[in-house]
Formats: C-alpha cells, sequence, structure tokens
C-alpha cells in the first residue's frame, strides 16, 4: 500500500501548503516593501531636517560674523574714550598740581613753613599710553 491517501487530498495538501508558503513569502515582500518605504520616507525628513539645520548653522555663523564686527567697532570707540579719559586726567592732574604749588606758596608766607606736596595722589581712571597695564 502506498502512504499516500487515494482520495486525492494529498493533493490539495500540496496545493495548500505551496499557497501558503506563497502567501507567506508575499507578506514578507510586502512587509519589507514598507520597511523600506518608512526608511525612505525617515531619510527624506532626516535630509530635510539636516538642510534645515545647515541653514540654522550658516545664519548663525553670519550672525556671529555681524557681533565680531560691532565688538571690533565698540572696542575702537573704547579706545577713544579711553584716550579722553586719559586728557582728562591729565588736565585734572595739572590743575592739582598747580592748586597744591600755589597753596604751598601761601602756607610758606603765612606760616614760614614749607607745605608738603609730594604725597599728592594724581589718579588715572583711562589705560594711557606710557602705564603699565594689569591684564
Amino acid at each position: 500500500m502506498s502512504s499516500e491517501p487515494t482520495n486525492g487530498n494529498a493533493r490539495w495538501q500540496t496545493y495548500f501548503g505551496a499557497a501558503t508558503v506563497c502567501l507567506i513569502i508575499f507578506g514578507a515582500i510586502i512587509g519589507l516593501f514598507v520597511q523600506i518605504t518608512t526608511q525612505a520616507v525617515t531619510i527624506a525628513s532626516l535630509l530635510e531636517k539636516n538642510s534645515a539645520q545647515k541653514k540654522i548653522i550658516a545664519s548663525l555663523a553670519e550672525r556671529v560674523s555681524e557681533t565680531r564686527e560691532k565688538v571690533a567697532h565698540m572696542d575702537s570707540d573704547l579706545i577713544e574714550v579711553e584716550s579722553q579719559f586719559c586728557a582728562s586726567d591729565a588736565v585734572r592732574n595739572l590743575t592739582h598740581a598747580s592748586d597744591l604749588r600755589f597753596m604751598s606758596l601761601l602756607w610758606q608766607k603765612v606760616f614760614a613753613q614749607n607745605l608738603e606736596t609730594g604725597n599728592a595722589f594724581y589718579p588715572q581712571i583711562g589705560r594711557c599710553p606710557g602705564r603699565s597695564e594689569a591684564k
């Protein structure tokens, strides 16, 4: 006796098995297609975000350049202000020295003693050239 059934069930089981295998393979192909499509959409969105970030970085680089330009301009303005402070310091210190000499002369005429002027303090507000600068 043969091991196959004689009523044709084996043939239908073979067809059904082959159809099942085909459906499984077709489902796997569809699943792979969906995954590939999803990956393609993800890659496209990431490329779009990447280009947007590159634009942002370019605009930030431009802003940094503008800020550096403004800071350089402000530094040049500060140098001008400091030179004006130096000039004001010099005038104020000369006036103070002249006043001290005048007071010393009056003091000597009235009290017959010398008024010490060597301990006078002459402040300098600005960073004047010729002075050592502590940085």
